[in-house]
Order: structure tokens, then C-alpha cells, then sequence
């Protein structure tokens, strides 16, 4: 009985050694996981940017562009990026609405582009007022399809598109805090570098106000009255059509005296010209806030012949009634950080 019992043994372990030996080998062959590739090496090219400044801190600046190029290959406009501001630079003032101009290094890891600037140089961008129709809009920017622009010694027509930036800016509709939609017309107060724009302050209308605009003949008490300017004038829209005139002097014009259409210029029509504007900025004795190179705001009465004025109102009554006015003069040097305006 106990050599059988061995032998029962001697022949399950033969079985468990068997099935072992079957095992090895398959276990054996079975594949290994590929291995991982190793990340690439990260790669450091020049680059160089230019553009205004959205927002900053006393380490990074973050810049929406109107030039970006990293080694030679150039980003589409508009790009918003966030660059490490050289050593040295501990400023902590409002840099929004600055122009600035970026040098340094990219360091490019897979997907992932890290910028450090060694060179930073930054200016103070005047002031402007951007009249529109909204045609897009995002959380952070809006499409401005403009009507005009006032900033200091300019005004006039522009007739382009605008890329605004409005992460920063403080936005009302109709006078209530909103973000402005699709369709309507706004008013833009900013910085502006080529067709790029960083608001300060954003108002927007359902219903379009209108618009007087030019730059002011003279001053009495809170009336101004706006010089007079070839075919200027004022739309139901809120558009402001405005020619340039020329100037006293100007090379095209014919020295004898004459019109260069061929018509004497003192034997046309007095009503054909164009007549000055005056509009008191304290209707019914309320002066209305005038926002001033873009910064404090400012009594009618303090506003100088020679200064550029863009007023909004009403005239469904029949007559112009002012709610906001935005002046500009020679002191427009304004980041767009330091806009805070009452909303008309």
C-alpha cells in the first residue's frame, strides 16, 4: 500500500513539474511593452514681439501682438502671449495700453513655448475713441467694425476692422453693466496699435446714440462751439462722416486763387459750406461728464479751443441733447489702466 501511495505521489509531481515546464516557455515569450519614447529635447530659438500690453505684474507681461516671430517662422497677428519680463524690471505701475517691444529667448518643449524677454522697452500710447458696429464677440475681445476714431490731432474716418481687447476694460450696455453683443454700435476707449485695440472702457447701445464730433473753435462758459470741417457731419446712425480738409497752403491747391475743379472759390454758394456746431455740454444746467485725454473726467467749462471733442447725445426731440463727451488735446498720454470714466 505504501509503494502505491509513492507511486501516486512520483506521478502527480511529474504532472505539476510538466505543466511548470509548459508554462516557462510561454510566459517566455510573450511581448514586452514597447518602450517610451523620450521626450524631445527642448529647443531655444530668438524671438522678438511687438504689440500692446493687456495686463502686467512686476514679472510678466501679458501682450496681445501685432507682430510675433520665434526663429524665423512668424504667428498670426492678435496672438496673445504672456512673457517673463527681463531681470531688473520690478515695475508694478498699470502698464495697460503701453506699446511694447519684446526681445529674448523661446524655449519650445513639444507644444509648450515658454518666452523670456532680455530686452523690454515700453511707451505710453495716446488715448482714442473708436465709434462701431460690433460684428463678433468673444468673453475676452470684440470685432469693431469702425466708423471713426478721435485721438488727439486726429479725426476722421477709419473705415477698418478692429481687433479690441477687452479683458481689462469695464463694459455696460444701454448704461447698465453688460458685455456689448453682435449688432450693436459701441464706443470704444483705448490704446491702439495698428488695427489692434486694449480697452479701458466699452459702452455699447442698443439703439445707436448720435454723435457730434470735431475740434473746437472756442469756449463759453460750458457751450463750445466746433470749427467748421468739409463734409463733416452727423448720421441717425451715430456715424461720423468726415473728409479731410486741406489746410491753408497746401501744395495741391491752384496758386492763382482758383478751385482745382475750375471754379472761383468766392463765387460759390455760402450755404454750401459747411457750418460750426455748437452744443452746450450742460443741457438744462447739468454739465455732463467730459472725459478728458482718457484719464479724470472734467467741467465743460475747463475744456480750450484747439482740443479735439467726441460727443455722444440724443436729437429724437429735435435738438441735440449731449450725455458724455470725450476730449483730447497735446496731454494725451494715457495707458489704458488709468480710463475711468462715468458711463453716458
Amino acid at each position: 500500500m505504501q509503494n502505491r501511495l509513492m507511486t501516486r505521489s512520483a506521478v502527480v509531481a511529474a504532472i505539476v513539474v510538466a505543466n511548470l515546464a509548459v508554462g516557462v516557455p510561454a510566459l517566455a515569450a510573450k511581448p514586452r511593452p514597447a518602450a517610451k519614447p523620450k521626450p524631445a529635447a527642448a529647443r531655444v530659438q530668438r524671438f522678438t514681439a511687438q504689440g500692446l500690453v493687456v495686463s502686467a505684474t512686476a514679472s510678466t507681461l501679458k501682450v496681445i501682438t501685432r507682430q510675433l516671430k520665434v526663429g524665423t517662422t512668424s504667428l498670426p497677428a492678435n496672438t496673445v502671449v504672456t512673457v517673463a519680463r527681463p531681470g531688473g524690471k520690478n515695475k508694478t505701475g498699470n502698464l495697460a495700453g503701453y506699446a511694447v517691444t519684446l526681445s529674448g529667448n523661446a524655449t519650445t518643449s513639444g507644444t509648450s513655448v515658454k518666452l523670456a524677454a532680455s530686452q523690454e522697452i515700453v511707451k505710453a500710447n495716446p488715448a482714442e475713441v473708436f465709434l462701431g458696429v460690433v460684428t463678433g464677440s468673444t468673453a475676452t475681445s470684440l470685432r469693431l467694425a469702425t466708423h471713426s476714431t478721435a485721438r488727439g490731432d486726429h479725426l476722421g474716418d477709419d473705415d477698418s476692422a478692429l481687433t479690441v481687447d477687452i479683458s481689462t476694460a469695464v463694459s455696460t450696455v444701454d448704461g447698465a453693466a453688460a458685455a456689448p453683443a453682435d449688432g450693436e454700435f459701441a464706443v470704444v476707449l483705448g490704446e491702439r496699435d495698428g488695427n489692434t485695440v486694449v480697452a479701458a472702457t466699452v459702452d455699447a447701445y442698443t439703439t445707436a446714440p448720435d454723435v457730434v464730433a470735431g475740434r473746437i473753435s472756442s469756449v463759453d462758459g460750458t457751450t463750445v462751439t466746433l470749427a467748421p470741417r468739409g463734409g463733416h457731419g452727423r448720421s441717425a446712425d451715430g456715424r461720423i462722416s468726415s473728409k479731410p480738409h486741406r489746410p491753408h497752403g497746401d501744395d495741391s491747391q491752384d496758386p492763382s486763387g482758383q478751385d482745382p475743379s475750375g471754379q472761383d472759390p468766392s463765387s460759390q454758394d455760402p450755404s454750401d459750406q459747411p457750418a460750426a456746431t455748437t452744443v452746450d455740454l450742460a443741457p438744462g444746467g447739468t454739465a455732463v461728464p467730459v472725459v478728458l485725454n482718457g484719464g479724470a473726467t472734467t467741467d465743460p467749462s475747463a475744456l480750450v479751443a484747439g482740443e479735439n471733442i467726441v460727443i455722444l447725445g440724443d436729437s429724437s426731440s429735435g435738438t441735440f441733447t449731449p450725455t458724455i463727451a470725450f476730449a483730447f488735446n497735446g496731454d494725451d498720454r494715457r495707458p489704458a489702466g488709468c480710463h475711468h470714466h462715468p458711463h453716458g
